[in-house]
């Protein structure tokens, strides 16, 4: 209050006082006030809020050659001129910058440039003047320039609105023509490229290619599929090469690889054939059938065979015998051994059995008597297969010789018999003869002769067969004193 002297008041305007041996000076000023003079005498003396000459600190001026000059806030806040800007960041030096050029078209930094043409911004505002070649502006809007490429653009593809159309597939634009490329199953058949792929290629007219007519031999066609298919054949006939192309190539009631079916070959190495209404139709060779009822085959089965001799399955079979059908007969060619064919007929085979083994007590032939010790008679007598025989050895009671008896058995050729002599009873005692072949068997038996009678004896002779397939009897002789 007593600043130097007294009642002198130390109160400097917009601050604070501060009296220093006894002068009067600021202390500190308000804000936003500064003392840009440096005389405290009026005190902070200057607002750096609204001075535009000391806008925010002391000597910072405010400048603005297009448009006026303010200070707000301590900050400069220039007002422009119509198509001028501030535009360097610096509010300090107002509106330095022309809107009205390409780099700031009505607006700081908003270039004018636009696409494929050229452009002004006289006007502060960005105008398009010419399109580039190839290029128009069908859209009518300056801002993005000449949007249409003409020589790509399928929506103005040549010229604006001329517009590139594909339902059936995708389209482009190329150096102005549209370029259309198809769905699988459609084509451009018109020739009008506006329009894309029109065409569907699975129809009969139109089958795969455009003007492709799709018609097929001796049967329907399809092409639903987008190609040219067989879909059922015309009676009689088939599709064997499996090849559309050819349509039902094959009558299959005549052709005798396909007969009735493709693949169905008639086939005849012993004779002809025909396929007739799609059936295989053999005509059979001399010596040939068909056997196996498959006429495909044709005449398969030879009838000279045993099982199908001279027709078939008509069996040449015949009993206890080798058999052939060489000529397609049923032939006997040999006999099994121990059986004959005695009846001549070949029907029945080797009928006869030659080893019966008969036995000797009720299937004996009584051949009668010879003398054995003196001028003995011979007895012969012929036979076919197993038989037993018996003789009786008498003797001439006046005479005292020994007693003998020889029994021959003489085989047919080609067989072979074996000889047994029993004396006295089917079991007596015995002598055989077993020669091989066709050579004669020979037993001779004898013994002592007593005064008066006594020495008489039957003799029991038995033949065995050991080798025979013929009836040619054996003969069989005995002689009695030989």
């Amino acid at each position: 209050a007593n600043c130097g002297s007294c009642g002198d008041v130390c109160n400097p305007s917009n601050s604070t006082g501060l009296c220093s041996s006894g002068t009067c000076t600021i202390g500190s000023c308000d804000s936003p006030y500064s003392d840009c003079n440096g005389s405290p005498t009026d005190g902070c003396e200057v607002s750096l809020a609204t001075s535009i000459t000391n806008c925010g600190g002391c000597g910072i001026t405010c400048t603005n050659d297009h448009g006026s000059a303010a200070c707000s806030g301590g900050s400069c806040a220039p007002s422009c001129d119509a198509l001028w800007g501030s535009c360097d960041g610096n509010v300090n030096n107002g509106c330095e910058t022309p809107l009205n050029n390409t780099t700031n078209c009505g607006s700081c930094g908003t270039s004018c440039s636009l696409a494929n043409a050229a452009e002004s911004c006289s006007s502060g505002t960005c105008t398009l003047t010419s399109c580039n070649s190839g290029y128009a502006n069908c859209d009518s809007v300056d801002s993005n320039g000449c949007e249409a490429n003409l020589n790509t653009n399928t929506s103005n593809c040549g010229a604006c609105g001329n517009s590139c159309t594909n339902d059936h597939g995708s389209t482009t634009c190329s150096a102005g023509t549209c370029v259309p490329t198809c769905d699988a199953g459609w084509s451009d058949c018109d020739g009008d490229p506006t329009n894309g792929c029109e065409t569907p290629l699975n129809t009969l007219t139109d089958c795969q290619s455009c003007g492709d007519v799709c018609s097929l031999a001796n049967g329907a066609e399809s092409c639903a599929g987008g190609s040219c298919v067989l879909t059922i054949c015309d009676s009689g006939y088939d599709d064997c090469n499996n090849n559309d192309a050819d349509g039902c190539e094959i009558d299959i009631f005549d052709d005798t690889s396909n007969c009735g079916t493709c693949g169905n070959t008639c086939t005849n190495d012993h004779g002809s054939m025909v396929c007739s209404s799609g059936t295989c139709a053999p005509s059979c060779a001399s010596g040939y059938d068909n056997c196996d009822s498959n006429v495909n085959n044709g005449c398969e089965t030879p009838l000279n065979s045993l099982s199908n001799c001279g027709g078939c399955n008509v069996s040449c079979a015949l009993n206890n015998a080798t058999e052939s059908c060489g000529s397609g007969v049923c032939e006997l060619t040999a006999c099994s051994n121990k059986y004959c064919n005695a009846n001549n007929v070949t029907g029945d085979g080797c009928e006869f059995n030659l080893d019966t083994n008969p036995g000797c007590s009720g299937s004996v032939t009584n051949l009668g008597s010879v003398n054995g010790d003196i001028n003995g008679s011979t007895i012969t007598v012929s036979g076919t297969g197993e038989r037993w025989y018996r003789v009786y050895v008498d003797e001439d009671s006046s005479l005292i010789y020994d007693m003998r008896v020889r029994i021959t058995l003489t085989p047919a050729a080609g067989t072979d018999y074996d000889l047994t002599v029993h004396k006295g009873s089917c079991s007596g005692s015995s002598q055989s003869s077993s020669a091989s072949g066709s050579s004669s068997d020979s037993v001779t038996f004898s013994w002592g002769d007593s005064w008066g009678s006594g020495d008489e004896e039957w003799m029991y002779i038995q033949v065995k067969t050991y080798s025979a397939n013929v009836c040619s009897s054996y003969t069989l002789s005995v002689q009695g004193d030989p």
